[in-house]
């Protein structure tokens, strides 16, 4: 049930007493995903990370993960990315990340954690949920299992952390919990506003509208996306580099 980046084995040690729980969106790490809401009425909303995790579903809504099946123009969040590589040197100590992300993602993340050189082994859980109880429920039923006696968990929403808190009253634990502020990680985020071209207003934005609705391959997958989706991947990603091609060729000088 845990991801080994080194082995991508599972499984976890019975040794260590010590469990450090590092949310992934807006804790470690911003990216530029949002959960598509389909609403009812054709409605269409762009959730954040932090804005799904508190959003209350409502009668007819559909959820699109798709933006979440890969890690889009990560961007570190320095002090808490900093204390997740010295956690991962304590000693006798397991480290884990808990993210509301789907069991598919454990991998992308596990990738991209060796892309910056953390080579140790992490322990990845995607609970595949926004709802609180849902790494509260997995962090309570590891301490039952593995016998933790002392547990760090970081996380960007308040609901999140008030989950795990509870932990600590029904289990003999040593627990503390750590609701990173907003100014660690939104700088980033608006970071991604600024470049994302559906802000843009001129006299092309109408034209600019449509073609943002048309699909181009992405190369790394297969998979047909939108334009606008492809912009919102790093520059140097072939499908934000073939997106970019067609808004240049349709809207000519005018971009």
């Amino acid at each position: 049930d845990y991801l080994c980046i080194t082995k991508f084995i599972y499984g976890i040690p019975k040794m260590a007493k010590t469990l450090y729980a590092f949310d992934f969106d807006n804790t470690l790490v911003v990216s530029n995903s949002k959960v598509i809401v389909k609403h009812d009425g054709g409605k269409i909303s762009h959730l954040t990370p932090y804005d799904y995790a508190g959003y209350v579903q409502k009668d007819g809504d559909k959820f699109d993960f798709s933006e979440f099946s890969e890690i889009k123009d990560p961007k570190p969040v320095k002090k808490y990315m900093d204390l997740f590589k010295k956690a991962i040197k304590h000693p006798g100590a397991d480290v884990a990340i808990v993210t509301a992300r789907g069991i598919g993602s454990e991998r992308q993340i596990a990738k991209y954690l060796q892309s910056i050189g953390i080579t140790k082994d992490v322990r990845i859980k995607g609970v595949q949920s926004g709802s609180p109880q849902a790494k509260s429920h997995y962090i309570s039923n590891k301490i039952k299992k593995e016998g933790y006696t002392k547990v760090r968990f970081f996380d960007d929403h308040e609901k999140n952390v008030d989950a795990v808190k509870g932990v600590a009253k029904d289990l003999n634990v040593d627990l503390q919990t750590h609701l990173v502020p907003k100014s660690e990680y939104e700088p980033l985020i608006q970071g991604y506003e600024k470049d994302d071209p559906t802000k843009k207003r001129g006299k092309n934005v109408g034209k600019l509208a449509q073609i943002l609705k048309q699909r181009v391959t992405n190369p790394n997958t297969g998979n047909q996306i939108l334009i606008k989706t492809a912009l919102k991947y790093g520059e140097t990603h072939p499908a934000h580099q073939i997106a970019k091609g067609v808004i240049k060729r349709s809207l000519g000088n005018g971009e």
